[in-house]
């Protein structure tokens, strides 16, 4: 392992001037994030090894508690999150991998998954929570589990440092993607309650299309409805 993915993105929230904390051993970044709703607040909260990863629904999360960036992002919004935040988080995730490492086949799987070719690289977990002893802002939670120098052992799952040219993996190419990641992440904020740009939309659309698991998505409408190459059509929420 060249370098320690939380740890690096730990320090890189330091520089920047962010409030960040990191464990080696936690049950829950998202779950820290939660917890401290009503106390201190911190942009980027990462770990090395989470004993209780979580996905959407519930779903367990595995990591080999080292090689990977487990972390949870977290603003404050005194706005309700709008449905098609979920689509703006993964085009950011998307923008951030493409634009850093330019050379990888990257696509989306609705509603949260990055692939690098036919793998699974990454995954998005959003949770809002309201704080209860104040009546201050709430706080978007955005985890991400981005596996960089390795993966759990389960078919459909690869990292960066398989795919992607040693050399371009660096630090200073990982600092770029988590300034990347981060803006755009404010910027799917800021902009979460206006409909989806000609460029979004067409970038999503792209990024949905290449990816080539069955069924695949041949058309995004402005309402965040999927349509698949097999006829169907769901809500983006739905998935």
């Amino acid at each position: 392992m060249k370098f320690n993915p939380s740890l690096v993105a730990h320090h890189w929230a330091q520089k920047n001037a962010l409030r960040s904390f990191h464990e080696t051993r936690t049950s829950s970044t998202n779950q820290l994030a939660k917890d401290d709703a009503n106390g201190a607040f911190y942009h980027l909260i990462t770990a090395d090894h989470q004993t209780q990863g979580r996905g959407r629904f519930d779903r367990h999360w595995q990591d080999r508690g080292a090689g990977q960036l487990l972390s949870s992002w977290v603003f404050e919004t005194s706005e309700a999150l709008e449905p098609m935040f979920a689509a703006r988080a993964g085009l950011a995730l998307y923008h951030a991998a493409s634009q850093t490492w330019s050379d990888g086949d990257w696509s989306l799987k609705a509603p949260n998954d990055l692939y690098l070719g036919a793998l699974k690289v990454a995954g998005l977990l959003i949770e809002v929570v309201s704080p209860t002893k104040t009546q201050g802002p709430s706080k978007v939670i955005v985890g991400l589990g981005l596996n960089v120098f390795a993966a759990p052992d389960l078919p459909w799952a690869g990292f960066l440092n398989l795919s992607l040219k040693e050399s371009l993996l660096t630090e200073t190419s990982f600092h770029r993607f988590l300034s990347r990641w981060n803006l755009e992440l404010k910027l799917a904020l800021e902009n979460q309650n206006a409909a989806l740009d000609s460029a979004e939309a067409h970038d999503l659309q792209k990024a949905l299309g290449k990816n080539l698991l069955e069924p695949r998505v041949i058309q995004l409408k402005d309402s965040g409805i999927l349509l698949f190459n097999n006829g169907s059509e769901k809500k983006w929420m739905d998935l």
